[in-house]
């Protein structure tokens, strides 16, 4: 699957925030620890590849209906 293929299906299904957070979870940040500075600074800085497997991870967990 193409990388615009998968920004598309993530956005079709509503899954942008759980995207996000399955990207801050692969850069090592817990659920519980919040949308701190820290977290979104490690997400700009996250490369292709890791956004890449964060957003596949997204569509995996949450198959549509």
């Amino acid at each position: 699957m193409e990388d615009q293929e998968i920004a598309e299906q993530i956005q079709r299904r509503g899954l942008e925030i759980e995207y996000l957070r399955e990207l801050a979870a692969a850069l090592g940040f817990g659920i519980d620890e919040g949308w701190s500075e820290a977290v979104f600074i490690a997400i700009e800085g996250a490369t292709m590849e890791e956004r890449r497997r964060a957003a596949m991870r997204t569509l995996e967990l949450r198959p549509e209906e």
